[in-house]
């Protein structure tokens, strides 16, 4: 308040860019609020809007960030930025499936789908088959859950994408939990999380396939291996702010 149109500017520059480092220093809650309150005097551009919708949903408010989503996608259609918009329609359907409300969360992945009409090469197509597989294992149908994530595994060795590899192998080997044979399961999910225990995926990816390695651990009475992936996941945390 009180300052010129050229002072206003050269704040908000000065405020994006600690924003932003928050963001790259992985400082969540920082990066979330920097944004928000820019963007409540100066709308922000595609890029940062979607830096704001990460670090919304990794801080819980999943509200929040389904909101600036809305928007990042309907930026990056608008743009043609097809596979941007993809990736960004697969995190709406994750945050609608995440409070349980499938309807929405396939109405998004329906309508990213429409987009990939006469496209034979999308590398983001990997994640439209990623709920798809989700369904299959909500239904029951293991054998079909396995197929459809490890078509989803092979788009996303072949375009050098570790989160959707890494989301696919781990939906494998919850697949064949589903069919009772654990030990195969079990090694795929071994190999899920050596991925995302390295650092080799996204923060969002490590957080959600954590919270299911851990449940389907749970769910077979293996707490050895729920403690070691435990302690591994704390050491990579304790390695960041």
């Amino acid at each position: 308040e009180g300052l010129g149109p050229e002072h206003r500017l050269e704040h908000v520059e000065a405020e994006l860019d600690r924003a932003r480092q928050a963001h790259l220093d992985r400082r969540w809650g920082d990066a979330a609020d920097a944004f928000a309150e820019i963007d409540a005097i100066s709308p922000l551009d595609v890029d940062d809007l979607d830096r704001l919708a990460e670090a919304l949903d990794l801080v819980g408010r999943g509200d929040d960030a389904i909101s600036v989503l809305r928007r990042v996608y309907t930026a990056r259609v608008a743009a043609r930025q097809i596979e941007k918009a993809l990736r960004n329609a697969f995190w709406l359907y994750r945050a609608f499936a995440f409070n349980a409300e499938f309807a929405q969360a396939g109405a998004w992945i329906a309508r990213a789908t429409r987009l990939t009409a006469g496209r034979t090469d999308c590398s983001e197509q990997g994640y439209l088959l990623l709920p798809a597989a989700e369904r299959e294992l909500r239904d029951g149908d293991y054998q079909g859950a396995f197929t459809t994530a490890e078509k989803a595994a092979a788009l996303g060795v072949r375009c050098g994408d570790r989160d959707v590899v890494t989301v696919a192998v781990h939906l494998q080997g919850r697949a064949r939990v589903g069919e009772g044979r654990i030990s195969e399961g079990l090694v795929l999910l071994d190999e899920a999380m050596l991925a995302i225990s390295a650092g080799e995926t996204s923060s969002r990816v490590t957080a959600w396939i954590y919270c299911k390695t851990i449940q389907t651990c749970h769910q077979v009475y293996d707490v050895h291996r729920a403690r070691e992936w435990t302690v591994a996941l704390n050491a990579w945390c304790d390695s960041r702010p």
